[in-house]
């Protein structure tokens, strides 16, 4: 019964993920990152872990991969942006 749910489970992860560029899963990853903070200050920290472990599932998905160079590249950018953008 668990084998089953999680298989189904993966399953999902990996359809979600479908046809989504390195790029588009990295900004994902970095809304989602902002988005924790942004709980956080707020003290919903319910809120901020739920958000972060999504960010966190995005990036696991790249981390021993070929793209995880590019992918954490473009997290960071994306993150600086958003981060830059909202000091001003």
């Amino acid at each position: 019964m668990v084998n089953k749910l999680l298989v189904y489970l993966l399953f999902l992860v990996a359809a979600a993920s479908c046809g989504k560029s390195v790029e588009e899963e990295a900004k994902e990853a970095a809304g989602l990152t902002k988005l924790s903070l942004e709980y956080s200050k707020k003290l919903d920290l319910d809120s901020s872990e739920m958000t972060f472990l999504q960010a966190k599932e995005i990036m696991d998905r790249y981390k021993l991969k070929e793209d995880s160079i590019k992918f954490e590249s473009l997290y960071k950018k994306y993150l600086d942006e958003n981060l830059t953008t909202e000091k001003q």
